[in-house]
């Protein structure tokens, strides 16, 4: 069985920033920039964890 890809995924101010591994080793990161996003850019991720903001919105 491949390593399971893994993405964590934190709210900022401008949207959310995601790191993601694989086997436990970094693999990549980036910033989805809309607050709303349908998170495509991580649809070869198996498991993801989100920390949810608090206070985050109007």
């Amino acid at each position: 069985m491949p390593p399971r890809r893994v993405a964590g995924i934190d709210g900022t101010k401008g949207g959310w920033v995601v790191i993601v591994l694989e086997g436990g080793r970094f693999v990549a990161d980036c910033l989805l920039s809309s607050i709303t996003t349908g998170f495509e850019q991580l649809d070869d991720v198996q498991v993801v964890a989100i920390d949810v903001p608090i206070g985050y919105g109007p």
